[in-house]
């Protein structure tokens, strides 16, 4: 398996998954990177305060994919894939546990896929 594929493949679950701090004024909660992507396109005005989180999040989700895939790449064949999929499917575990949200008071948390794909979001 190529270190680009293995990268990739954990930024990917890592941008769906990993739950990142989000503040603004008087909002604040718990997102993954998809969920700040996705409020950045559906509300333009929220552009120049999402960028800051979008580059320093991203840098960060990257740094760490590509240290994993570093490691993940010195191990023999059959025991590299069986360690991706690994970390791949608990990222993804991750993404279905109830703490995602963003509120005004108390948030009423989620899981990240449910949160992603309604319209709590728009």
């Amino acid at each position: 398996m190529l270190h680009t594929t293995i990268k990739w493949t954990l930024f990917l679950a890592m941008c769906l998954s990993v739950p990142l701090l989000y503040l603004m004024i008087v909002i604040g909660g718990i997102l993954t990177y998809a969920h700040i992507i996705v409020l950045t396109v559906t509300n333009p005005s929220l552009f120049a305060f999402n960028v800051i989180y979008l580059i320093v999040y991203g840098a960060t989700l990257y740094f760490i994919a590509s240290r994993l895939a570093n490691r993940i790449a010195r191990l023999k064949q059959h025991v590299m894939v069986a360690v991706m999929f690994g970390f791949f499917f608990l990222f993804l575990g991750i993404g279905s546990l109830p703490i995602y949200g963003v509120s005004h008071g108390t948030p009423n948390p989620t899981n990240a896929y449910k949160l992603l794909f309604s319209r709590g979001l728009r």
